[in-house]
């Protein structure tokens, strides 16, 4: 019987193959655990269509991430915190903080969500600090530094 795999099956194939195995395999293993499906000219065909979209998809995401990699950078974030008389924070800056706005200004500005990763330690002290980040996910991962602004409130 021929099926086309929808997952990666160990010692059979990878996902989107299309394999010729026996009808009691297919039927007692593959089938039951939604791994498989008869290879007929229409599920073959819109496997390929299903391929189709999700590549198009792929790309209209990349593009987008490289106009906000473009655009990101020249954007400042100002945060308003509270300052003693001697100038100390009351509260450091947190990078959740950070990738929360971060979030919010692309959800915002480019219609799209991607996944924002901040390796950083607090900040403590005023000023205008540059903060790596990376944005994106899977194998398209980019690397870019925002604009930092803490004001005292």
């Amino acid at each position: 019987m021929k099926i086309i795999l929808l997952k990666d099956v160990s010692k059979i194939g990878r996902k989107g193959e299309i394999k010729d195995i026996s009808d009691g395999y297919a039927k007692n293993a593959l089938f039951p655990k939604g791994l498989a499906r008869i290879a007929t000219l229409g599920v073959i065909k819109d496997w390929e269509d299903k391929k189709e979209k999700e590549k198009d998809q792929e790309e209209k995401r990349r593009k987008i991430l490289d106009e906000i990699v473009s655009k990101l950078p020249k954007k400042e974030f100002v945060f308003n915190l509270k300052v003693g008389e001697n100038g100390e924070l009351f509260n450091s800056l947190h990078k959740g903080d950070i990738t929360k706005r971060v979030v919010e200004e692309i959800k915002n500005s480019f219609g799209s969500l991607f996944d924002v990763h901040i390796d950083m330690k607090p900040i403590k002290v005023l000023g205008e600090i540059k903060v790596p980040i990376r944005i994106g996910g899977g194998e398209y991962i980019k690397k870019l530094d925002i604009n930092i602004n803490i004001k005292s409130e």
